[in-house]
């Protein structure tokens, strides 16, 4: 029986495919995409009672793996969802993104950069009272089955799930009772027999009664360390994250690596959403959205797929009527993931401009005029090492073709500007990058991140945050009897000497020995690792005194977040309004860790 994972709205694969690049043209082209890998959702504001969401969803692995489940309000309209190009996505985000403004001393005179078979019918209409479950709508959407079910007994549609091959295991069962009692209804999605891929396609969903919500909770159970969410508002007026704060980064933290041409902002925002305990969002862009439209209609389109519309139409269409735009970033970590994120509107709020002016200070080399002979950016400006992480500069870690990882130093790397060869800025010429000391009970992993050493970023997540029983092999399952089990992430001691490797989620994680640093490398066949390195600097025994909070959410045997990370060994946390559901706890938090600037970073 095949092996299929629970998915939702923001939600990123556990083997996450970066976004499809354009060629240039009518739809743009960006040396340097902020986050190429973030989740991207978009909200139109149709009028005062009909939204328009627009998901992408990221995959890659086995297409009859695949599955996909949401959260969707009652005002769910089945017989409106469609499949949507991607090429519209990359279109908007390139033409929303920040532009970073470079000093005229730099030699760029000024320029910017952007930087299922069908469900059961045997739940029949002549039975005497409601079935537990209720197939609304199913159908074939493009190259998918959607299925629409409410319930209002979590533990009926967690059985429904299971019984159509939905693979969810005790461990998620409360977070899917976190939305039967909010009365939501839920839109199963899978493949349809023979499809690919590459027939993975956005979905355009339309909702009456609803205003914009992504079900970041929900999205906790798969979701990347420091996974980027993109979420775009149209509209007719200025809209804000509701009852969650609406960032701002500190400038000062900027930096432009010449070298790469990458600035370091994923990690600012990443940083500033850590230092406000996982909660709100930044917002890159908020103005009208005539310039953006005129933009995106001009030039030339993308060749357009055969049987398919023709994309620079459906551009049109998606701004068609829309007078503003306001566009939301934020990274965050699966322990970050507590409140689902809701947007309202607030016309009093003001425009954020596109364009961002940097100083002689923030392009490391620029003083000295044109390119430097190699990057000089520091690695931990361009790190993110989470809220339970502290970054210091360590050797790069190389991975061999067998698997085996070695820890470099002292060498140079040899590579023309702007070649790409060298995955600078994080990369220094002495072959020294970014290495993650982690809190103790928290864990470091190596994920995907095109602009870091060797295309890994590492981050520290919560090793409470772990579901033993996400692969088959589980006997206690019916769908996973038979089914051969994987093999343990942690074969052959990847972790070396100095740590203890973890198995977390199915993904290769390292709790390094106090005072040594976790590196993230990949080998000659894409795999991750995490090895523990000595750091070429110190880190300082005050850092082991911080204490993880409680997950604010129902994972394995835990309750209710009790405080913010604290610097004294202590947690401190401020009393809020709950949202959702008062039993979670689910508390407004003080920020617990003070801003650390330079080559020490969180």
């Amino acid at each position: 029986m095949r092996a299929q994972k629970l998915r939702s709205i923001a939600l990123a694969c556990l083997t996450l495919a970066p976004a499809s690049a354009l060629a240039c043209g009518g739809f743009f082209c960006s040396q340097a995409p902020v986050d190429q890998q973030a989740e991207r959702i978009v909200f139109k504001q149709v009028d005062e009672n009909t939204v328009e969401s627009y998901v992408e969803i990221q995959y890659q692995g086995d297409p009859e793996g695949f599955a996909w489940v949401v959260p969707v309000p009652q005002g769910y309209l089945p017989d409106q969802t469609t499949t949507f190009p991607s090429t519209v996505f990359n279109a908007l985000d390139l033409a929303t993104e920040p532009v970073w403004q470079l000093p005229e001393q730099c030699g760029f005179n000024g320029r910017g950069f952007p930087t299922a078979d069908a469900a059961d019918a045997g739940l029949a209409e002549s039975e005497p009272s409601p079935p537990p479950v209720v197939v609304i709508d199913d159908r074939e959407v493009g190259d998918y089955r959607v299925t629409t079910v409410s319930s209002s007994s979590s533990e009926a549609l967690v059985e429904w799930l299971r019984t159509n091959d939905y693979r969810v295991v005790p461990a998620m069962e409360p977070f899917i009772a976190l939305y039967v009692g909010q009365q939501l209804n839920f839109v199963a999605c899978k493949l349809l027999p023979g499809r690919g891929i590459d027939s993975i396609k956005p979905l355009k969903m339309v909702y009456r009664d609803a205003e914009p919500m992504v079900p970041l909770r929900l999205s906790s159970l798969a979701a990347m360390p420091e996974m980027g969410v993109k979420v775009f508002v149209l509209g007719s007026e200025r809209y804000t994250v509701k009852g969650q704060p609406e960032l701002e980064i500190d400038l000062s933290d900027m930096r432009y690596d010449l070298w790469s041409g990458q600035s370091n902002y994923s990690a600012v925002v990443a940083r500033t959403i850590d230092a406000a305990n996982g909660q709100g969002m930044v917002v890159d862009f908020a103005g009208p959205a005539q310039p953006i439209a005129e933009q995106l209609s001009g030039g030339f389109a993308p060749p357009i797929e055969p049987g398919a519309e023709d994309p620079q139409a459906l551009a049109n269409q998606l701004l068609s009527g829309v007078t503003y735009i306001t566009r939301f970033y934020g990274r965050y970590s699966p322990e970050e993931m507590s409140q689902d994120i809701l947007f309202a509107r607030d016309a009093a709020r003001p425009d954020v401009a596109r364009e961002r002016q940097l100083t002689v200070d923030q392009v490391p080399g620029c003083a000295e005029g044109g390119l430097p002979d190699a990057s000089v950016a520091a690695s931990c400006d361009f790190a993110t090492c989470g809220q339970g992480g502290y970054c210091v500069t360590a050797p790069v870690v190389a991975g061999g073709d067998d698997g085996s990882t070695t820890a470099t130093g002292g060498g140079s790397a040899e590579a023309a500007p702007g070649t790409g060869t060298r995955s600078s800025p994080q990369v220094a010429a002495d072959s020294t990058g970014a290495g993650c000391a982690c809190v103790d009970g928290s864990t470091a992993r190596a994920v995907p991140d095109l602009s870091a050493p060797n295309g890994v970023r590492t981050s520290c997540v919560d090793a409470r945050m772990n579901f033993p029983n996400l692969q088959p092999g589980d006997v206690s399952l019916p769908q996973f009897n038979g089914v051969p089990a994987l093999p343990s992430a942690c074969q052959g001691d990847p972790c070396g000497g100095n740590g203890a490797c973890l198995d977390l989620n199915g993904s290769q994680t390292c709790q390094c020995n106090r005072g040594f640093v976790a590196v993230g490398s990949t080998d000659a066949n894409g795999k991750l690792s995490v090895t523990c390195v000595a750091p070429t600097e110190e880190v300082p025994a005050s850092f082991y005194r911080r204490n993880l909070p409680e997950p604010g959410l129902p994972f394995p045997g835990k309750g209710t977040r009790q405080g913010a990370l604290s610097n004294d060994g202590c947690s401190v946390g401020v009393t809020g309004a709950a949202r959702g559901f008062a039993a979670l706890g689910l508390v407004a938090l003080a920020a617990g860790i003070p801003a650390l600037r330079r080559r020490r970073r969180r």
